[in-house]
């Protein structure tokens, strides 16, 4: 395979992910938001391997692994267990509408391609447009964090951030070490976990998971 089709390949992947964060954004569906940020990782995974086969460094493939067990099937594991519990199927509880969202969405892109430096995002990096997409994501994942009330889509905006920050590793660096990832991974395991009881918790105490009903705990 050579390095000008690995590096449309990367393109396409990349450009894929970009779209991601909309398809959440635009959606009220929590089972289809799961499904999506799952896809997310699905491309993330695809991204180191492809930069595994190239570069053939074996810890990337071992990266490659854990993203998949971890985001592609523990994490919307278990945010599928927190649905099914709680039994809301949609995101009713917003502060701006759909629409609205979604301008405001590609506006923050637009901002996050024009604050990058072009050195970085055209310069000799292989993946030629991950920086931009990764504070993209990291841009959306936020903004899903403000403008959501219901603490699971919260959640997702929280693993688009991640998702972010693990694409910018991957595009600068080629893949971080394999203990720094390996100490990555363990924290979005255990966050993920108590996230999802943390929810659980919020709907069997205030039958919602509107994260306004925690103004209720206050003395």
């Amino acid at each position: 395979m050579s390095l000008e089709l690995i590096k449309q390949i990367m393109d396409i992947l990349i450009g894929l992910i970009l779209v991601t964060p909309f398809l959440v954004i635009g959606s009220r569906r929590l089972v289809f938001c799961v499904k999506i940020i799952a896809l997310q990782a699905v491309l993330l995974t695809a991204v180191s391997m492809l930069m595994a086969f190239y570069t053939q460094e074996a810890e990337i493939y071992m990266v490659a692994g854990l993203t998949f067990i971890i985001k592609v099937l523990f994490i919307p594991y278990l945010l599928y267990w927190v649905i099914k519990k709680i039994k809301v199927k949609k995101d009713t509880m917003d502060f701006i509408g759909t629409k609205t969202s979604l301008i405001l969405a590609g506006m923050l892109v637009i901002l996050s391609f024009t604050i990058t430096p072009q050195a970085l995002s055209k310069g000799d990096i292989m993946f030629g447009n991950s920086i931009p997409v990764a504070i993209s994501l990291l841009f959306l994942g936020l903004f899903e964090i403000i403008t959501r009330k219901q603490a699971l889509m919260q959640v997702i905006g929280i693993l688009m951030m991640e998702n972010g920050l693990y694409l910018v590793g991957v595009g600068t660096t080629y893949g971080m070490p394999l203990v720094v990832e390996l100490g990555i991974f363990l924290d979005i395991f255990v966050g993920a976990l108590i996230m999802g009881v943390l929810t659980f918790q919020i709907n069997r105490t205030f039958d919602s998971i509107d994260t306004n009903q925690l103004k209720n705990l206050k003395g």
